[in-house]
């Protein structure tokens, strides 16, 4: 077969390809998120801190500095009973950074079982990011429950933002939810993730679960644990490892993860 310029490029980007296909089966492969570390958990900081957002002073806690930033920022938001220190607490943020991310939790407002009255929610967490000096092209989101109100609404409100990710974990909203364009959910690539038997929402909701949630964005994956409980993530050592150590390879190959793991 003669060899053109066009051949040649489509030889190259199967290379490609199977390269990337081999990263990611590597370290989908990989048991423990803490064998994935590029950085000794010994060497990051713990830093805390405020930013005001309106009339809000929201509390956060990040760890490592600058120099361990080499990949992505994850912000983790949080469900109505927990806030930033739970994921310092159960190690998922350590590992995170440890990964090569900047990783940040912090405490949004709330009223009762909702965001407070004065409070739009989607406006409210981009500006959170923007007084968090995040850039969004490099920011995978993590939204467990309660905080659904503001990521989801958030995606909903800033069609032309592009994120590198969105972790929901069986996020709340999903009913109020608008569909993604095709175009807008290239954008925003996005992993579900539920319990297999959620105790509050149920995984197979039609207006609620996780399949719902999927129909509105074109691409997006979902991945069950084996639990009945809402706050999976948190409920065993087992379940937290599996979670991060998912969790990490998405935030790392979030498309190819989508396409050939999740």
């Amino acid at each position: 077969m003669k060899t053109t310029p066009h051949n040649k490029r489509k030889f190259h980007r199967l290379v490609i390809a199977l390269l990337a296909l081999t990263l990611v089966f590597a370290s989908a492969g990989t048991a423990s998120a803490k064998s994935r570390h590029y950085y000794d958990p010994g060497d990051l900081t713990v830093e805390e801190g405020v930013v005001q957002v309106d009339n809000y002073e929201v509390p956060y806690i990040e760890t490592g500095t600058q120099k361990y930033w080499r990949g992505k920022t994850v912000l983790f938001l949080h469900g109505i009973a927990f806030d930033r220190y739970d994921w310092d607490e159960k190690g998922i943020l350590e590992d995170v950074a440890a990964a090569g991310n900047r990783a940040i939790a912090v405490n949004l407002p709330r009223a009762g079982f909702a965001p407070p009255a004065d409070v739009d929610p989607g406006v409210f967490l981009k500006d959170t990011i923007d007084a968090l000096d995040i850039n969004p092209r490099k920011l995978v989101v993590v939204a467990p429950s309660y905080s659904g109100f503001y990521a989801l609404d958030m995606v909903n409100d800033h069609p032309n933002m592009k994120l590198a990710g969105l972790v929901g974990v069986a996020p709340k909203d999903v009913e109020n939810f608008e569909a993604l364009s095709k175009q807008q959910a290239r954008k925003t690539p996005t992993l579900i993730t539920w319990a297999t038997e959620d105790n509050r929402i149920p995984t197979n909701d039609p207006e609620l679960g996780a399949e719902a949630l999927k129909a509105k964005i074109n691409k997006s994956k979902v991945k069950l644990y084996e639990s009945t409980s809402h706050s999976f993530y948190f409920t065993t050592p087992e379940l937290t490892q599996e979670f991060t150590s998912d969790l990490i390879l998405f935030t790392k190959y979030p498309k190819l993860s989508l396409k050939w793991v999740f």
